[in-house]
C-alpha cells in the first residue's frame, strides 16, 4: 500500500475510499466538527449576546451533524414529525426546537406540542388559528417577507406576510392566546 498523502483525516478518508475498487464504493459524507464549530463562532460573533440559532433539520439531518449542534447550544428547526423525532433523538431539548414549516396540518402541530415544543411561525390568520387549536399558548414567530433584491429566486410573493399586515396578525395572535414571541422571516428569501 502506498504511504499515505498526508496525516490529516479527511485526506485518510480520501485515500481510503479512493482505494476501493468501484464496485465497493458507496456514498460518503464527511462533517468537520471543527470547521462547524469555526463558522458557528463566527456567526455568534455577528450576533448579539444570548442570541439562539436555529439549524434547519432539512438541510442536513445527519444524526451526529444535529448532536454537535445540539451540544453546542443551537436550537432546530423543523418542518414535520420525522424532523422532530430526529431534533430530539438527537438530544435537543424540545424548547430549543421551532416548528418553522410553512403550512402546517393540525396532525403534526398538536405530536409536537405534546413533545414539549412551544415555539412556531405562521404568517396567516389560518396558520395561527391551527396552533391555537393545536398547541394552546403557543409562542409565535410572525414570518414577515423581507426584500430579496439581488436573490437568484425570489421567494417574497410565496412566503412571509406583508410587514403591513403584521401588527393585524399580531392582534389575532394575542386574541387567540398566543404568545407574539418574534419575527422570523422565509431564510431562502
Amino acid at each position: 500500500m502506498p504511504a499515505p498523502i498526508s496525516d490529516s483525516f479527511p485526506e485518510r478518508v480520501l485515500q481510503a475510499y479512493a482505494s476501493r475498487p468501484d464496485d465497493e464504493r458507496e456514498s460518503v459524507l464527511y462533517l468537520d466538527q471543527r470547521t462547524v464549530d469555526v463558522k458557528l463562532d463566527a456567526l455568534a460573533r455577528l450576533m448579539p449576546p444570548g442570541a439562539t440559532f436555529y439549524y434547519a433539520v432539512k438541510t442536513n439531518p445527519n444524526r451526529q451533524l444535529l448532536a454537535h449542534l445540539a451540544t453546542a447550544g443551537c436550537g432546530m428547526d423543523i418542518a414535520s414529525r420525522a424532523e422532530l423525532d430526529k431534533a430530539m433523538g438527537a438530544g435537543t431539548a424540545p424548547e430549543k426546537i421551532s416548528y418553522g414549516n410553512t403550512l402546517k396540518h393540525p396532525r403534526d402541530i398538536a405530536p409536537a406540542h405534546r413533545a414539549g415544543v412551544t415555539l412556531f411561525s405562521a404568517d396567516s390568520e389560518n396558520e395561527l388559528t391551527k396552533i391555537a387549536a393545536n398547541a394552546p399558548g403557543a409562542r409565535i414567530w410572525l414570518r414577515t417577507a423581507v426584500q430579496s433584491d439581488g436573490a437568484v429566486f425570489t421567494l417574497t410573493q410565496k412566503y412571509g406576510a406583508s410587514p403591513d399586515a403584521v401588527p393585524d396578525l399580531a392582534a389575532h395572535a394575542r386574541k387567540l392566546g398566543l404568545d407574539v414571541h418574534g419575527l422570523s422571516f422565509h431564510v431562502g428569501s
